[in-house]
């Protein structure tokens, strides 16, 4: 039997396709109100609108501090509550080592790593109030071994998404917040 999600308040990042579109599909279809998070408003709209009416658009670049406060302050003014955290935004690429520049390192690592702790650290207030909240980070099993596929900017941003997982499920367990990882493949 299918958990049932009524009630609950999800927000999910990188969610315009792939594992994001399919992840917040699930929710949906198990009775979550689902926020959305795209960089654009036009494209977090048009998304929300393709999913449905429990799926609402939550536009913002979640790599800006500044801006994964305002995006989880609005949906918790929205709704009251978040429930569910999935960290699923990420990029990748082959760039080996050589020719690898720093740019194309730093936006590897600000957006699978650092814009993963920026929405834990967005949620964790509001869901310590409500003494109970889930967080699920995306990683891959690059971040387990090494990515034959991606260039150690990846495999470094989702071995980091594993130690944040760590850190984070041993610091916010005794508040009723579970934190978790999950290490897909290619997808």
């Amino acid at each position: 039997m299918a958990e049932d999600f009524a009630g609950r308040v999800v927000l999910i990042t990188g969610a315009a396709r792939g594992l994001g579109r399919a992840t917040a599909e699930r929710f949906l279809d198990r009775g979550a109100q689902v926020a959305v998070n795209v960089r654009t408003p036009e494209r977090a709209e048009s998304l929300a609108q393709e999913l449905g009416s429990n799926s609402h658009p939550a536009p913002g670049d979640i790599r800006s501090a500044p801006a994964v406060r305002a995006l989880v302050a609005d949906i918790v003014q929205r709704f009251g509550r978040l429930d569910i955290l999935v960290n699923n935004a990420a990029i990748a690429s082959a760039t080996r080592i050589e020719q690898l520049s720093e740019d194309e390192w730093r936006a590897t690592i600000d957006t699978n790593l650092t814009a993963a702790f920026l929405c834990i650290q967005a949620v964790v207030p509001a869901m310590k109030s409500q003494s109970h909240g889930r967080i699920i980070n995306v990683s891959s099993l690059a971040g387990r071994s090494v990515s034959t596929l991606g260039g150690a900017h990846y495999t470094a941003s989702k071995a980091g998404m594993l130690g944040l997982t760590r850190a984070a499920a041993k610091e916010l367990g005794a508040h009723g917040i579970t934190v978790n990882a999950v290490c897909p493949w290619a997808i």
